[in-house]
């Protein structure tokens, strides 16, 4: 930072941590000089976006793809009372200024904050610009970040409430022998939650009608982010919460685990509105069959903070 300028910071109004459609930023932007200063104006920017990265290539010729997505972009001018206009500038003496700005949020719902790894993110952020005609502070630059989180709609309660049944079922084959069928049923308490609530799984049930003895019923929280960059595709897995039923399922019998509870970890909330950055979740019901793929039930679990 230049010498002439001993501070320049960006203050929040609102000392909410997370903001929603509608709120209003509002803040000032602070200034202390050390010596007088010719300014032309204080320009403040409200930005969100998308940034993605996908590494691609042998590992000796690595290469990196990127994308950048703008969901919101917004500028205002704060000048002072002698800068109206470029030929009459106004000059700051030694002191402390104060800047006000305000941006309001749209009403339309926005993707929520999201920071993950390899510089893929979805971040938000208020921007000043100090523009001045002297040469060593022409255009000083501060930023501070804020959260931002998506509403569910009042529309979605319905996935507060127990899901419905499922079921799905296989046939092993092993040359010309069958084996089968196994089949696996679930139902849980509801499909939309919040950080740290718990995801009961109502029933679930297994009729082993292979000549296979099975590991148990297993159940896991499963993260996707998937991620798009100069039309390269990627996906992230990652299983939280993984568990088991732990008792062995002997062939033509059956296994139910009722009442099993999933706490939702620390995660970042559901995001489906950035084509190239999107973050999803399922409860994974299953069970593991040696040397065929595995019998699965997926229920899509919404993530929210504003449930």
């Amino acid at each position: 930072m230049p010498q002439t300028i001993l501070s320049y910071y960006i203050f929040l109004d609102d000392l909410q941590e997370i903001y929603h459609a509608r709120d209003i930023v509002s803040g000032h932007i602070h200034l202390e000089l050390k010596n007088p200063l010719t300014i032309q104006c204080i320009q403040v920017r409200i930005h969100g976006r998308a940034k993605t990265q996908i590494q691609y290539g042998p590992t000796n010729d690595l290469r990196y793809a990127y994308s950048k997505r703008n969901i919101i972009d917004s500028m205002i001018t704060a000048s002072t009372e002698d800068t109206e206009t470029v030929e009459n500038p106004g000059v700051l003496f030694p002191g402390k200024y104060n800047f006000t700005f305000a941006f309001q949020l749209p009403k339309i719902q926005l993707p929520s904050t999201f920071e993950g790894l390899y510089g893929n993110s979805i971040r938000y952020m208020i921007k000043s610009y100090l523009i001045s005609h002297e040469s060593m502070t022409r255009k000083v630059k501060f930023k501070k970040i804020f959260l931002y989180h998506e509403t569910m709609p009042s529309r979605l309660s319905h996935l507060m409430a127990p899901s419905e049944m499922v079921e799905t079922e296989k046939t092993l084959c092993c040359f010309c022998c069958k084996s089968g069928p196994l089949l696996l049923r679930a139902q849980i308490d509801r499909t939309a939650c919040r950080i740290g609530q718990d995801i009961k799984i109502i029933t679930s049930q297994v009729e082993n009608g292979t000549n296979l003895t099975l590991s148990g019923i297993w159940a896991g929280f499963v993260q996707t982010i998937n991620r798009e960059a100069e039309g390269r595709y990627y996906r992230d897995k990652v299983v939280y919460c993984l568990s088991t039923s732990g008792e062995a399922i002997r062939p033509n019998g059956r296994a139910i685990w009722n009442d099993h509870v999933i706490t939702v970890p620390d995660v970042s909330p559901t995001n489906t509105k950035v084509d190239i950055l999107k973050v999803e979740y399922y409860l994974k019901i299953f069970v593991n069959i040696p040397s065929s793929k595995t019998l699965q039930l997926k229920f899509p679990i919404i993530i929210s903070n504003t449930l």
